[in-house]
């Protein structure tokens, strides 16, 4: 696969907000622009109240899909928790 080609996260991954056009590239540079799941209030509220909690790859990722992709690719932003989380073994 070169590395401009698109992820196409929907085959692998249901609910990937512009699953269709992420590259390999930018998920793996930490710069697909999907939201950080270490930003959502409610995963972080979930978190201070109970800091043992266990949470797989899955969960994680999908706390992210809850919210659009907040910024344009191009523009560089990382979003490491979240690709990171993407590239991991399930």
């Amino acid at each position: 696969m070169g590395r401009h080609h698109s992820f196409r996260g929907h085959r692998y991954v249901t609910g990937v907000p512009g699953g269709d056009t992420i590259t390999v590239r930018q998920l793996a540079g930490m710069r697909s622009g999907l939201f950080d799941y270490a930003q959502d209030r409610k995963f972080l509220a979930g978190l201070r109240a109970d800091p043992n909690r266990v949470y797989t790859p899955c969960q994680l990722v999908h706390i992210a899909f809850g919210h659009a992709c907040w910024w344009r690719r191009s523009a560089g932003r990382p979003s490491a928790t979240t690709c990171g989380t993407m590239c991991s073994p399930r």
